[in-house]
């Protein structure tokens, strides 16, 4: 197993995560939904928010994991932050020398697959990943990819707006640097509808945010919508699921677009769901 030591400028990258005053804090409901979006969007059963300290990884935020923290010396993410800019994809971990006898590869969880985006600051210190884990071997799609990263950048502008004491809504966190299109739905209110749409919204249908704020999101469908797509939404939120699908939608033009969707349900600490988050793009195939 291939341990990765201390840099030279360790000693700055610590005081950098220490200044986030982010280890060991409560559970965070936007994260958790955005993490929970990214284990759906890669079709995993495990995704995380690892921050890296002097000793271990600590998981700010974890889906499909009961752990909330390993070693470093055994941190996947320690590879991964080593070259801040880039994603890390190992397809089968089994084969890869680095980690083929790491312990989390041969005992729990058993570590087949594992991607992360290491989480920059301004100044070029990695504080730790956004990352996803299978206990089978994969490959992640262009989407994906892409996808992964540019959340791993959302995760990284939360940390910042907090760190600035400016986040004063999540508007920023998630129309800054993220390409996707993505709403946020109120379950509370009568006909769940919309309470928040980013830019990339109007970009993809030609809605702006005022012409779609309390709308419920079947007002994209159209003629040729599949039924069955929709119901399975309808089913999945009814029960409080995740689901992805792809269907057909139609611009403020009427131009019709295919669309993949995830809807994933943001929990509270009581585990009640708050809100729905829908991430979407536009898919050239269907």
């Amino acid at each position: 197993m291939k341990v990765i030591p201390p840099s030279p400028g360790e000693p700055s990258r610590l005081a950098a995560l220490e200044r986030y005053e982010i280890l060991d804090s409560p559970s965070d409901d936007i994260l958790d939904g955005i993490t929970r979006a990214v284990a759906d969007m890669c079709e995993t059963p495990i995704a995380l928010v690892s921050l890296v300290d002097s000793g271990r990884q600590w998981f700010k935020s974890s889906v499909g994991l009961k752990v909330t923290e390993t070693g470093r010396d055994i941190a996947f993410c320690t590879h991964a932050m080593e070259q801040p800019d880039a994603l890390m994809e190992i397809e089968d971990c089994s084969k890869d020398s680095r980690f083929v006898d790491n312990p989390l590869v041969t005992g729990e969880p058993y570590i087949r697959f594992y991607a992360g985006k290491p989480l920059v600051t301004p100044d070029g210190y990695a504080l730790g990943t956004l990352c996803v884990i299978d206990d089978k071997p994969r490959k992640l799609n262009r989407y994906q990819r892409n996808g992964l990263s540019r959340l791993a950048s959302v995760v990284m502008d939360l940390f910042n707006e907090r760190y600035y004491s400016r986040l004063k809504s999540i508007d920023y966190v998630v129309n800054h640097s993220l390409l996707h299109s993505v709403l946020i739905t109120d379950p509370y209110q009568e006909d769940n509808p919309i309470t928040y749409a980013n830019k990339a919204l109007e970009n993809l249908t030609g809605y702006t945010n005022e012409e779609v704020i309390g709308r419920n999101c079947r007002f994209l469908q159209g003629p040729d919508t599949d039924p069955a797509a929709v119901a399975k939404i309808r089913n999945a939120i009814d029960k409080r699921e995740s689901v992805t699908v792809t269907l057909k939608n139609y611009r403020k033009d009427g131009t019709a677009f295919w669309n993949e969707l995830t809807v994933s349900p943001v929990n509270d600490a009581a585990g009640e769901t708050v809100n729905f988050v829908a991430i979407q793009h536009e898919v050239i195939d269907s």
